[in-house]
């Protein structure tokens, strides 16, 4: 590699090897919060290392919040950078993409590493999971009436934080999760790294289904869009560090969204050797979608929009009208379906203000945030001062209504992260702190939001955030 090279891609390789020190330091800091009761493994080199955290580091809050403090925000910083040089196009990303592909995901691979094999140090959910699988496969019971603590004198429930409530998802989560623990062989720590990667496999499917219907809504999607999500810290620390079981439910709704708008651009998808077609495509599409309410009930809140999809996707099959006036429906409908994803970030966010989301649980804003990548392209041609780059476009308002939303997100992945903050700090639940948790990240993400609008307003977003189109 040449220094021209390197010179000219220096944003991005500093951006790697800042996210790989950050990254690396997360996944030591991870495991100062390991539960006292919980034995990973005997291996001695481990072991030591356990005891000298819990006694050196563990005791000591201040160091504790302020070193996660410090490592969250050097992987922001390193996120920035990189998504800077991608939008270069480094060398790696360069050629066919046939003979990148391996190394693209060799490097992704080594990227996200430190995450998935990090301790859940920022929420017990993932214990809850495996034991309310266990419950089934090895007490045969039914986790959503009883309880952890009616077995109180199996060992896993040592380091459970809620063992006093059933399972508080619905069926289909229960029914997906026995595979994980059937692959954990009995074992915890085999049975806990299962889980982990069972939270990898969500995002890949996530990922390539996102692509999918890129695809299918004709969206350009770059490699920085996609890093913008996929290489996020909030996003990484939530699904792979905490294994949140969010993007399943995700995942399942976007399939549904890919079969509804193949049915209404009268195109087909494969299940397997089978090609489906018209109907077919708008029942299976109503079959995903609860798949995904059975995980949980949020995928509820864009069901009204999904049934206006339906009824054009029926109009199309059924209707003469539909063959009559094809030209107009095409383009206004081609309209409606690039405005979907905006329109699903919209309404999941609304949920986070209700009382069931405890004013926005950090990894809840995933439910808006996957939404981003096929955002940021239709947020190309944005307004600069007063001066349009697209007054050719009839929604040229459009563009900008989708750019601030994608900077609002942005803002609050930023700060969900930081409600832990004093969680951290005290080391305990009271309504004082819960209430500074809620600061914490609704005033985080307004200051950060505020401070990128007034980037923007000065133009020091050009080269970073937007890529005008020519």
């Amino acid at each position: 590699m040449t220094l021209v090279k390197v010179k000219k891609h220096w944003s991005l390789y500093f951006g790697l090897l800042l996210w790989q020190i950050s990254a690396s330091f997360y996944f030591i800091w991870s495991y100062i919060l390991t539960d006292p009761n919980l034995i990973f493994t005997s291996f001695s080199p481990y072991w030591s290392s356990q005891e000298w955290l819990w006694q050196n580091l563990l005791p000591n809050k201040l160091l504790l919040s302020w070193s996660y403090f410090v490592i969250i925000s050097l992987l922001f910083v390193a996120w920035v950078f990189m998504l800077t040089g991608l939008k270069k196009k480094s060398f790696f990303l360069r050629g066919h993409y046939r003979q990148k592909k391996w190394l693209i995901i060799l490097i992704y691979f080594l990227l996200i590493s430190p995450f998935l094999f990090a301790n859940n140090a920022l929420s017990h959910d993932l214990f809850n999971y495996i034991f309310n699988a266990k419950m089934v496969i090895v007490y045969h019971a039914n986790p959503h009436s009883k309880v952890a603590l009616d077995f109180a004198a199996d060992h896993w429930t040592r380091f459970m934080h809620n063992t006093h409530t059933p399972a508080p998802y619905w069926y289909g989560w229960t029914a997906i999760s026995l595979l994980p623990f059937v692959l954990g062989l009995g074992k915890f720590t085999l049975t806990w790294l299962s889980f982990k990667l069972f939270s990898l496999a969500s995002l890949i499917g996530l990922f390539f289904s996102l692509k999918a219907l890129a695809q299918k809504l004709e969206i350009k999607v770059k490699t920085w869009h996609w890093a913008t999500v996929f290489l996020n810290p909030f996003f990484l620390i939530e699904f792979l560090g905490n294994g949140h079981n969010d993007l399943w439910m995700m995942l399942f709704l976007v399939i549904a969204l890919i079969w509804l708008v193949a049915a209404i651009k009268n195109q087909s998808c494969s299940l397997g050797r089978i090609r489906l077609r018209d109907s077919q495509l708008i029942l299976g599409s109503a079959l995903w979608f609860l798949l995904s309410i059975s995980i949980k009930l949020a995928t509820l809140i864009v069901l009204p929009w999904l049934l206006l999809l339906g009824l054009l996707a029926y109009l199309r099959i059924n209707h003469v009208l539909w063959q009559t006036f094809a030209v107009w429906f095409k383009k206004k409908i081609d309209t409606l379906l690039k405005l979907t994803p905006l329109v699903f970030s919209i309404a999941f966010f609304l949920l986070l203000f209700s009382a069931r989301s405890r004013q926005f649980l950090p990894w809840y804003l995933s439910w808006s945030f996957v939404w981003l990548p096929l955002l940021l392209p239709q947020a190309q041609k944005i307004t600069f001062g007063l001066v349009r780059l697209d007054r050719h476009d009839t929604f040229s308002w459009l563009a900008n209504t989708i750019f601030y939303w994608c900077l609002w997100l942005i803002s609050f992945s930023f700060s969900s992260l930081f409600r832990y903050l004093p969680w951290l700090y005290y080391d305990r639940y009271t309504p004082q702190i819960i209430l500074e948790q809620k600061a914490a990240i609704w005033l985080g993400g307004l200051l950060i939001f505020a401070w990128l609008i007034l980037l923007q307003k000065s133009k020091l977003l050009l080269n970073w955030f937007v890529e005008p189109e020519k």
